[in-house]
């Protein structure tokens, strides 16, 4: 149920603003109180966080907002609370159809009678098609930087069974780069994130590992980095 000091502010705010201003926003778009208490979110908000509009009113936005990391110092919304400013960020979550979706979300105070911030409005502005673009960039990049360095690259022997078998392989930085994190236990999202390269392009790198370490998997690679000095 709505607390009755958010019923009031949302009738209020709906008196200055008028019905079919919200009604023709598309975007992601919420109205808060000071508690950090849902006033009205729109359907396309309520569809990112998988709950229903009606429902939510009146609740803590991290108590049902699917998605929330929970670190509140860290939200647009607490900081525009706390400073009585404008707050932007960049923040991305999973989709439910699989894949990573971006948004620069902005927060607005809103400031009653006696000037103090009594409510902050949260917009989404989506920069996944942006992000993907410069993605796309970073990849074509990072693709000219190992072919660069497979031609510039020295070769590392790597001596198996006792001495019995030699081979030498040839890694680009960041196939290096790619070889220590899968040793210290990381997974290919994981790794991705850290490096700042896409999913498809760290799954590249892993096969190129596996071909030219003439292994069949992740632990196998591991051990043969390790007990080598391959990185």
């Amino acid at each position: 149920m709505a607390e009755p000091g958010s019923k009031l502010l949302l009738d209020q705010m709906l008196a200055g603003l008028g019905p079919a201003l919200f009604s023709s926003i598309r975007m992601p778009f919420g109205i808060f109180d000071r508690d950090r208490r849902i006033v009205w979110i729109n359907e396309t908000m309520a569809a990112i966080h998988r709950c229903e509009p009606e429902k939510v009113v009146g609740e803590r936005c991290i108590d049902v907002f699917q998605g929330c990391d929970h670190k509140c110092d860290d939200c647009v919304l607490t900081q525009s609370l706390a400073q009585g400013r404008t707050q932007v960020t960049e923040k991305s979550m999973l989709s439910s159809r699989g894949g990573r979706r971006w948004g620069e979300v902005h927060a607005y105070p809103v400031r009653g009678r006696k000037k103090d911030v009594s409510a902050v409005i949260v917009i989404v502005f989506e920069t996944t098609a942006s992000k993907q673009a410069i993605q796309k960039q970073r990849d074509y990049t990072e693709l000219l930087e190992l072919q660069l360095s497979e031609k510039k690259g020295g070769r590392r022997s790597v001596t198996l069974d006792g001495g019995k078998v030699s081979h030498s392989v040839k890694l680009s930085r960041r196939e290096t780069d790619v070889l220590r994190l899968i040793t210290e236990g990381y997974t290919n999202a994981q790794i991705s994130e850290l490096l700042d390269i896409s999913a498809n392009t760290v799954k590249s790198y892993v096969n190129n590992l596996f071909n030219k370490l003439g292994v069949n998997d992740r632990t196998q690679a591991a051990v043969l980095a390790t007990r080598h000095n391959i990185i």
